[in-house]
């Protein structure tokens, strides 16, 4: 879409809705609903189409927001929350899809993944969608969403973290590749983390961090350290198959279901993890 036919959209959108000035309550859904339900012709979907397509886009700026509701945003986030409510009663009312899931969307920048948090109609793939969130860069904008209570994809926020940091951790180990720099890089996040009110995901960044120490490691040690670095998800007990052997233990490192598990050796005296390059086959 052209910018000049952009601009035209949002001129025709403060014209229909400021008139019915908003106050931040259900009684301004409704009145904007009403507004665009009440125009003729198949305009009122294209327009809350286009309010929406403005915010996914990134063009629902504060000033644009105030232009439009003759109010200023007291928080950024006051616009987050308002689409959101607008978005169901739109959906609600037939002028939109209940959904929209942003096939090819490409790389997501830090201000999409802020604005995709809000928003729990907005898909950015039909599937693992949070594949696409699982950057170190965009490690500080998930926490930092996350720290407002309001933000309704909170909780799995926090849960791309960790699936994040125990991933690349794991593929770390699998590979014997830089493993020690990769654990205490993921246990830097441990202090936003509990800042934002997230403890159970800082106690295990911290335990990560941990693991690239140098020390001792009795059995239960060995066992923590396969059960943290599992892939995807913490692994069964049983699937761990820890021995000890000559100088250290030895156990799965669960990396898939698929037969690609590794044997990891862990040193009893230093700690540190060596992947076995034979590989079972289940």
């Amino acid at each position: 879409m052209s910018r000049a036919r952009q601009r035209a959209e949002f001129a025709r959108l403060v014209e229909v809705l400021s008139p019915a000035r908003w106050h931040g309550d259900e009684g301004s859904v409704g009145a904007w609903v009403e507004r665009l339900r009440e125009l003729p012709d198949g305009e009122g979907p294209q327009l809350a189409r286009s309010l929406l397509r403005a915010y996914r886009h990134g063009a629902l700026s504060p000033e644009r927001w105030a232009e439009l509701s003759g109010e200023a945003p007291q928080l950024a986030s006051d616009i987050d929350d308002a689409i959101r409510r607008l978005w169901d009663a739109f959906a609600a009312a037939g002028l939109v899809q209940p959904h929209r899931t942003e096939e090819n969307c490409g790389r997501v920048r830090a201000g999409l993944a802020r604005r995709w948090a809000w928003q729990p109609r907005w898909y950015l793939m039909s599937q693992d969608e949070d594949l696409l969130l699982m950057s170190d860069a965009l490690v500080p904008t998930l926490l930092t969403t996350a720290a407002e209570p309001r933000v309704p994809k909170r909780q799995y926020l926090i849960d791309i973290v960790a699936h994040h940091a125990r991933d690349s951790c794991c593929q770390a180990a699998y590979h014997g590749e830089g493993l020690e720099a990769r654990l205490r890089r993921v246990a830097s996040w441990a202090p936003q983390a509990r800042t934002v009110g997230a403890p159970e995901l800082a106690a295990y960044l911290e335990r990560l961090g941990r693991h690239a120490v140098a020390g001792p490691v009795d059995r239960e040690g060995a066992e923590q350290r396969l059960l943290d670095l599992g892939r995807c998800i913490e692994p069964p007990r049983t699937a761990l198959d820890l021995r000890e052997v000559d100088g250290g233990w030895e156990g799965w490192l669960v990396h898939s279901g698929s037969g690609t598990n590794r044997r990891l050796r862990i040193d009893a005296t230093t700690g540190r993890m060596t992947p076995i390059l034979a590989k079972r086959r289940h």
